[in-house]
């Protein structure tokens, strides 16, 4: 009996004790940035009693603390150590907010960092900005040979005019325009096109002569109309990425990555937006939502010309889905479309 009136009695003194005992809590940030620090021991000297602040720089002490006067010490690698004189008074709570200055050697380092940071970033940016010009300086070429073709095809298409003359009084031979005749030519093209290139010809709307590419073109012809499936890769079954990555390992023997996020951020391919105009072969990347909501790609397709693209989608435009071509002009791609992207197939 004795002995359990002792056991009560020490359960009772001992939780009145820690009910009175002082409570100790607080957050620790960086000075310089007023960020909160994670994984800062804070400890009272002289005692095994400590606390290490979680994601958000907060900490707090669970033990039993000593009253009276004493002293906190603040530590993290890299940050010169603070030492807190405090007065703990039993039954009152003391929460503090802790700045931490970093050490001269850690400044020093960060300077380093920052400056060899921004040395990457300025060659990243000049970098891009060379190949921006590039793909200008090859848009502008395009632009020029596709006027010279229109060019050439006018003057095929334009008949010969022959206007007679008519003589006047002084005997001068003058032309007269009532007398004019047109003499259409008859231009013969002998070239024979592939039932390939002639089909998707017609698709796209262009002449059969831009299409050239006929590894590219057997390669769609074999997917177009698979089943979309979400990480599928085969025939059963394809997603957007796994397509354009499928097409430029078959295709050109590149290896691109797996997602449309990881395509457009990979550095082996340059975006850029209209005016510059896109060619065959060329990325065309959509948002996950209409106009920027969502800052993450969610499709990806390749540009084949004439404003059409191909890509393996689960949207049924035209009430298909899966591997098909379709028309960057259409509402639902004008308003995901994110950029194109342009990879150096020479490297």
């Amino acid at each position: 009996m004795n002995k359990l009136v002792l056991t009560l009695l020490f359960i009772f003194v001992s939780f009145f004790s820690f009910a009175q005992s002082p409570t100790f809590s607080g957050s620790v940030t960086e000075e310089e940035s007023n960020v909160k620090m994670e994984a800062v021991i804070v400890k009272i000297e002289g005692t095994a009693i400590a606390s290490t602040t979680d994601e958000q720089g907060n900490f707090e002490f669970k033990s039993i603390i000593p009253t009276g006067q004493q002293y906190i010490t603040v530590t993290k690698e890299g940050y010169e150590m603070e030492i807190i004189p405090i007065d703990f008074i039993q039954g009152r709570s003391l929460n503090l907010t802790i700045e931490l200055k970093l050490t001269n050697e850690e400044k020093k380092r960060r300077k380093k960092l920052n400056k060899d940071s921004d040395k990457l970033a300025k060659q990243e940016a000049k970098a891009k900005e060379k190949k921006l010009k590039e793909i200008r300086k090859e848009t502008e070429k395009r632009e020029k040979e596709l006027a010279k073709k229109k060019k050439k095809l006018e003057k095929k298409n334009t008949g010969i005019v022959v206007t007679y003359g008519v003589v006047n009084p002084l005997g001068e031979v003058l032309p007269d325009e009532t007398m004019t005749e047109t003499f259409e030519t008859n231009v013969s093209n002998d070239i024979d096109y592939t039932e390939l290139q002639n089909k998707y010809a017609t698709i796209i709307g262009v002449s059969p002569s831009e299409i050239s590419n006929t590894t590219l073109y057997k390669f769609i012809d074999g997917w177009m109309g698979t089943p979309y499936k979400l990480g599928g890769s085969e025939k059963d079954g394809i997603d957007c990425s796994s397509f354009t990555q499928r097409l430029y390992q078959m295709v050109f023997e590149v290896y691109i990555a797996r997602t449309a996020q990881a395509q457009a951020d990979s550095k082996k391919i340059i975006q850029f937006q209209p005016p510059a105009l896109p060619a065959e072969n060329d990325f065309v990347f959509f948002w996950q939502d209409n106009n920027e909501t969502d800052d993450s790609i969610g499709h990806v397709g390749i540009y084949l010309g004439n404003n059409k693209f191909i890509s393996a989608t689960s949207t049924p435009t035209n009430g298909k889905s899966g591997v098909k071509i379709d028309d960057l002009s259409k509402p639902y791609w004008k308003n995901k479309f994110c950029c194109f992207g342009r990879m150096d197939l020479g490297k």
